[in-house]
C-alpha cells in the first residue's frame, strides 16, 4: 500500500494517491471501493474533502502509473510519504 501526495495544479492543496494491492474478494468492484470509500470511510474522518468524491481507477500497468505519481517529485520534495506507506519485503 503506497501513498502519494502532491499538489493540485493550482498549488493550493495537496492531494492523495492510493496504491493497493489486490483485494479481497469483497471488494470485487470499482463501484463497491467507491461506495466504501465515500460512504462510511469518508463520513468517519475529517482529513476528507466534502465536496469532492474519491476516485478508484484499476491500473492495467503499474510501470505508468509510477510515472505518473513522481511526476512532482524533486530533490527538496518527494511525492511517496514513506511514514504512512506499508513496504513488503519479498524473502
Amino acid at each position: 500500500m503506497l501513498f502519494f501526495h502532491e499538489m493540485g495544479k493550482t498549488k493550493l492543496q495537496y492531494h492523495t494517491h492510493l496504491l493497493l494491492p489486490e483485494l479481497p474478494d469483497r471488494f470485487n468492484s470499482k463501484v463497491v471501493l467507491e461506495d466504501e470509500w465515500n460512504g462510511y470511510i469518508k463520513r468517519s474522518r475529517k482529513c476528507f474533502s466534502r465536496w469532492k468524491n474519491i476516485h478508484v481507477k484499476k491500473i492495467s500497468n503499474p510501470y505508468l502509473i509510477a510515472n505518473y505519481l513522481v511526476k512532482e517529485a524533486s530533490v527538496h520534495q518527494h511525492s511517496l510519504d514513506y511514514q504512512n506507506s506499508l513496504f513488503i519485503n519479498e524473502v
